[in-house]
């Protein structure tokens, strides 16, 4: 193959990938079109959603090239899931397709294993679809998420990676690749082959046409990281765990055929890559790239503890020419390395111009350089620029991420990029310019408000007020229902596993904030004077959130608490009346509790208080004045003993008052008919009284009860409602009599409605009902009217598998009834509620009532088969401590709600942790196994 010199600097905005263009400009040709769901049966024929075929493998086999596949919503657990040796042009080719982006959920059910592989393929479109492992299975995991091997022509689009054991997504010996708007979050973990979010690793080029031959772009990339050493190579320490890496085009790795340098263009552009534990984004070994308009942004965390060697943007040992236009590098203060950083040992030209630089910039080689702004490096500008994303953040798509790094107002960034280097859109799809000119990094157009100038973002959590009394004792009580934060960012050497890991979780009432602080770790040292330097905790608190860059003096406040102290100390003032702190001790580490009064901190605990507030557990490993970990649960500075602006903040909500009222379990089955029988006798009658809306004509004219019981089955409710003028004329269901469900199954009780939602609304005598959240999740529901003396009752059945979760005994759902009224209006005349009296209630879950469901035995629990024991917190984000009630070693399995085992632990001990967080929410049963019998527990994942 001849090396090429072709250079598209001048032409390049116009220019994308050969088959990527094609899609858009080629003349369409017929496809037909073939389905695959999780409900569906091989022995289908595939040609329509109701005919579907049922397993990944099967449909891929089946797929003709040129023809499309999509893919229904659901969890597909397979193994070796490949499109393999399709052949098809340009003008038709090959589409796998989810029906709704990320909808098709692919989990990889071996240890070496791509979860998707395109292998030997010609012009194919992989688009939507959502891969991952369960990180915590009796073996590390090796897997890749979506790879491309020894094939041309292929794009993935619009897909989601995560917890992969190697990289989110990756090509290898192939040409003509696209990856365009897909995000790569918290892969490469558990690969020694040293593994990335995005990884090009030696392509094979096709042909020397010119023009873009792979194309990355408008991707994000994030929290991908290598802990295991790279074996294979011989060292001793990660290399890799970067955001977007083009590696070993050149071949200069196991090359025993002698394939010649790939030499055609790459194009990287429009990309975001931040906390990643390698590079932002990398060339390696590379001869021909550009790098365009995109944010790279404190990473490095890992990779800096073994080498200086590194930049948040980097070209290292590249050949012929390598070009850098319009990009925004910034590197962690601090940290070691560079923000840019550019190793030239293979002879090579570097092109860097119109980038901004936040941090130190090193050019070894011959570089043409020109309109480049490097901001001074210290701490006070390093924080003009830090962002922090919050661990948990839940998004919808690559958009999402516009709101922590597009440029605020007067960022030296705005209007300063080379326009004839810029693409056409950004990240979002945003037309450039927006502004005067072109805007630096991935994102154009300045937002008020947010992006890398100048405040810092925090992470916020919303602590509920207790429920219930709470004892100080190091046990996590059922008062604590909040989510719990995990403590994992490293501030001092990289703990991970049964070294050090922690999560806390609070709550608080009139008299003080309470918190519950959970760590494993499997060395344990109290010997030092200074608390600080052994195993223990630290609490910080900024009680009127001023968010100073050092301690007020006035109400910044510093607790410390040593493991196996019963007394917390405080640094700034000794403020220490009436904080009471616990400690449980567990076979894997221990339980803090600490309880600090208001009263002490100077805060008045009314709804909508917020202060600043940060925790961080400290791990002393050899019993010496120093410390091998510690972990925070906000900060990414170890400075929070002087800095309260590293903090992050707690906000008081003031949430209804519960439990309002159980859901009692049915002792038997119940038919759908409109009758009451009499085990509804046994489920408390509740009103519904409360206007919402203009004022009823009194209680003739509207009012009603309502009674709730559950099954493994599903949620059920009789409702007799009093009404003398019923009326079912209108189009739109809700402005005619009827009954409407509010549920929020996470329980989160957030100000808007979320993805666990639902609004059910039942239309007097109509046959079904209506859902117009999150989605139509009418099948299987069903409501039956019987008129009476007073107006009507209504008799409803919602299974759980149409509201998308399974039931936990003793498990917390918001819950509020309406009941609607026509008197011929035409719209809804009145409305009344249990809970709530807001007329928009539907849309706040914060404002509904509150029900839990009740212990009773169900279908899923025989007391005559396994005993029940203690899971707590549950529901929980995740972490559970079981307490079985017997001493020794046994085995603890536990099952999603189809039998299917998603963890299996030998050796474990009563009072030890799991970890689920790794599952998608809904409900497993835990099962242990002991020389005593067999005790099962439901365990509530809520994400």
């Amino acid at each position: 193959m001849q090396r090429m010199s072709f250079n598209l600097s001048t032409t390049l905005p116009r220019l994308l990938p050969l088959f990527f263009l094609a899609l858009f400009t080629a003349p369409a040709a017929a496809q037909t079109a073939h389905y695959v769901s999780p409900n569906g049966n091989n022995d289908n024929d595939g040609s329509s959603l109701s005919s579907a075929w049922q397993t990944l493998k099967y449909a891929l086999a089946e797929l003709p090239a040129g023809d499309t596949l999509y893919i229904d919503d659901g969890l597909y657990q397979e193994n070796g899931v490949e499109l393999r040796g399709k052949i098809a042009t340009a003008e038709k080719p090959t589409v796998v397709k989810s029906i709704n982006q990320w909808g098709a959920k692919i989990e990889s059910t071996a240890q070496y294993n791509t979860i998707f592989h395109i292998i030997e393929t010609e012009h194919a479109v992989v688009d939507g679809i959502e891969v991952f492992n369960l990180e915590d299975r009796p073996y590390e995991d090796w897997n890749s998420g979506i790879s491309i091997f020894q094939s041309n022509h292929v794009v993935v689009q619009n897909c989601y990676s995560h917890d992969c054991g190697c990289g989110g997504f990756g090509g290898r010996e192939s040409d003509y690749m696209t990856f365009l708007r897909n995000v790569a979050r918290d892969n490469a973990k558990t690969n020694p082959y040293n593994c990335s979010g995005i990884s090009i690793y030696q392509p094979i080029q096709k042909d020397d046409k010119p023009g873009i031959h792979i194309y990355i772009a408008e991707n994000v990339c994030f929290e991908n990281e290598c802990r295991l050493p790279f074996e294979p190579g011989g060292f001793d320490h990660p290399t890799d765990g970067n955001g977007i890496i083009l590696d070993d085009f050149n071949w200069t790795q196991n090359n025993d055929d002698n394939i010649p340098a790939f030499v055609a263009q790459t194009l990287v552009e429009n990309n975001l890559c931040f906390n990643n534990g390698g590079s932002g984004a990398k060339a390696f070994e590379v001869a021909n790239a550009i790098f365009r308009n995109n944010t790279t942004a404190f990473n490095n965390y890992v990779i800096e503890e073994v080498t200086t060697g590194l930049g948040d943007l980097a070209a290292e040992f590249v050949t012929g020419q390598v070009e850098f236009y319009n990009n925004i590098a910034v590197q962690t203060f601090g940290q070691r390395g560079h923000a840019f950083n550019y190793d030239n040992k293979r002879g090579s030209n570097l092109i860097f111009e119109n980038n901004l630089v936040v941090g130190n910039a090193r050019f070894n080689g011959p570089t043409s350089e020109s309109g480049n702004d490097v901001v001074t490096y210290d701490e006070q500008s390093y924080v003009q620029f830090r962002q922090v994303v919050p661990d948990d953040f839940e998004f919808s798509s690559v958009d999402d991420f516009r709101q922590f790094f597009a440029l605020r107002p007067g960022s030296p960034g705005l209007d300063v990029g080379d326009p004839a280097q810029a693409p056409a859109t950004d990240l979002t799809g945003a037309p450039r310019p927006q502004g005067s000119g072109i805007d630096l990094g991935a994102f154009e157009g300045p937002m008020e408000g947010v992006g890398p100038l100048p405040v810092n973002q925090v992470l916020k959590n919303t602590v509920q007020p207790s429920v219930l009394p709470i004892n100080v004792d190091g046990i996590k009580e059922q008062a604590y229902l909040g989510r719990e934060w995990s403590i994992d960012r490293n501030l001092i050497g990289s703990p991970r596993g049964n070294d050090l890991t922690a999560s806390w979780t609070s709550v608080w009432d009139d008299e003080a904030l309470y918190l519950i602080i959970d760590v494993t770790d499997n060395d344990l040292k109290n010997d030092s004077n200074d608390p600080r330097l052994d195993d223990g905790v630290e609490i910080f608190i900024d009680a009127d959130n001023s968010r100073g860059m050092s301690y007020d003096g006035l109400n910044d406040f510093h607790y410390v608490i040593g493991w196996g102290d019963n007394e917390a100390v405080e640094l700034s003032f000794g403020a220490t009346d009436g904080v009471e702190t616990r400690q449980r001790s567990l076979f894997t580490g221990y339980v803090k509790e600490v309880k600090i009064p208001w009263a002490t901190l100077g805060i008045d605990p009314t709804e909508g208080t917020l202060f600043g507030f940060d925790v961080h557990v400290n791990d002393d490993d050899n019993g010496r004045d120093n410390l091998e970990g510690r972990l925070s649960w906000q900060a990414r500075g170890n400075a929070a003993d002087t800095d309260p602006s590293l903090f992050g903040s707690i906000l008081l909500s003031r949430m209804a008052p519960i439990p309002a009222v159980k859901t009692i379990a049915a002792d038997s089955r119940i038919t759908i008919d409109g009758v009451r029988e009499d085990l509804w006798d046994n489920s408390p009658t509740l009103s519904l009284t409360n206007c919402s809306g203009r004022e009823r004509n009194g209680e003739d004219d509207l009012a009603g009860e309502f009674s709730m019981l559950w099954d493994d089955r599903g949620l059920y409710f009789f409702v007799s409602v009093t009404d003398d003028d019923l009326v079912n004329d209108s189009r739109d269901f809700f402005q005619d009599d009827g009954v409407e469900i509010l549920l929020d199954l996470g329980y989160n009780r957030s100000e808007s409605v979320d993805g666990n939602d639902h609004r059910l609304t039942a239309q007097y005598n109509g046959g079904t009902i209506v859902s117009d959240f999150n989605g139509n999740i009418s099948q299987g529901t069903s409501v039956r009217f019987m008129d009476t003396d007073k107006g009507y009752d209504a008799e409803i059945s919602l299974p759980w598998f149409a509201l998308g979760t399974t039931p936990n005994a003793g498990m917390f759902l918001g819950l509020d009834v309406v009941i609607n009224d026509d008197d011929g209006s035409g719209n809804a005349d009145h409305r009344v509620t249990w809970f709530s009296t807001d007329v928009d209630a539907a849309e706040k879950p914060n404002l509904f009532g509150t029900t839990f469901l009740d212990d009773r035995l169900t279908a899923i629990f025989n007391p005559s088969v396994a005993q029940p024991f203690l899971a707590y917190p549950n529901p929980s984000s995740g972490n559970f401590r079981l307490d079985v009630p017997v001493e020794g070693q046994m085995s603890v399995q536990v099952a999603d709600m189809q039998g299917r085992p998603v963890l299996n632990k030998s050796g474990f001990y009563s009072g030890s942790s799991i970890n689920l967080s790794h599952l998608p929410s809904g409900n497993y049963v835990a099962t242990a196994t002991t020389a005593d019998g067999l005790f099962r527990q439901m365990l509530q994942v809520n994400r």
